[in-house]
């Protein structure tokens, strides 16, 4: 573990000091469609293998009795996270921007591929936990 832990913490200083563009920029560009790949991969096979029609029930047929002034609260708070900490990555890609980007239609593209990998997301792992009780 500490052999791993060493490795990782080389590979990220390595590509921390290389700065956002030689660093972290091309990195993302493997990355992220990777995971992408791996989450559509995990929604096929929980498909396939779990409860599909319980998880999409669960998701989509909303249950109002269970929203409680501590739910609303939690989500608040969970949102207000969420805002923050996507507010510093925005601001540091911004910053590397181009003058021409047009911001409007970046952050609805950004708005659409969130909601979607946070569907897939709950496609990927409700399945398996309505298979396994």
């Amino acid at each position: 573990m500490v052999a791993w832990h060493f490795a990782f913490t080389a590979v990220t200083i390595l590509i921390v000091s290389r700065g956002v563009q030689r660093g972290l920029e091309p990195l993302v560009k493997l990355v992220m469609p990777a995971l992408l790949i791996t989450l559509l991969a995990l929604s096929v096979y929980s498909a396939l293998t779990g409860e599909f029609l319980k998880a999409l029930e669960f998701l989509f047929k909303p249950d109002f009795s269970v929203v409680t002034a501590g739910v609303v609260l939690a989500a608040v708070g969970q949102a207000f996270f969420f805002l923050n900490v996507g507010l510093g990555a925005v601001l540091t890609y911004s910053a590397y921007l181009p003058t021409n980007v047009n911001i409007a239609r970046s952050a609805f593209f950004v708005a659409c591929g969130d909601t979607l990998v946070a569907l897939l997301a709950g496609l990927a792992i409700f399945p398996i936990v309505f298979a396994y009780g």
